[in-house]
């Protein structure tokens, strides 16, 4: 079992410069972590990705950040095993203070 814990993080600065292609935007911005953090729990599974947000309405599903990140660091690294994420969240939802974090690489050196 691995416990990484995700701050949450103000924006000191932001200033968008302009609209991309996919129809989002590229912004300069500063950001500074708070003692505010959501606890992410990783465990191996031979397969597949179970995400778990005890105590929120949170979706569990590819609806979720989280979910979406585990994939794409899936498909990045080639990884065929599976994981299960327990995300509790201590930062208020739609906060802005954006508190989930990709997974961490040192989940993959086993």
């Amino acid at each position: 079992m691995l416990k990484k814990l995700a701050p949450a993080k103000i924006n000191l600065f932001l200033r968008v410069l302009g609209k991309r292609p996919d129809d989002y935007h590229d912004i300069f911005s500063l950001m500074q972590k708070i003692t505010l953090y959501d606890e992410l729990t990783f465990l191996h599974r031979h397969g597949g990705i179970v995400l778990k947000c005890p105590n929120s309405d949170l979706p569990v599903s590819k609806d979720n950040l989280v979910f979406r990140a585990a994939e794409s660091v899936f498909s990045y690294a080639g990884y065929s095993s599976g994981i299960e994420i327990t995300l509790t969240k201590n930062i208020p939802v739609a906060a802005g203070l954006g508190g989930e974090a990709p997974m961490p690489p040192q989940l993959f050196w086993h």
